[in-house]
């Protein structure tokens, strides 16, 4: 189970477009994240949904920690 960090990118999978849409992560609010897509959309949702759920896939760590 990946750990939801700010600048990570995922995939959320859109139901209504049959498609991945890659997005960052730019907020973390308690257990609230805040993505926004490579198309400009916003989604917000629970942490736990990202770390349980099909519907999201983590691609990649964009910001290194040291």
């Amino acid at each position: 189970m990946p750990s939801v960090r700010l600048g990570q990118l995922w995939e959320v999978y859109s139901i209504g477009e049959g498609r991945w849409c890659p997005s960052t992560v730019t907020d973390i609010d308690d257990d609230y994240v805040t993505l926004r897509s490579q198309d400009r959309q916003w989604h917000r949702c629970h942490v736990t949904d990202m770390e349980y759920s099909d519907r999201y896939r983590l691609v990649a760590d964009l910001i290194e920690t040291w």
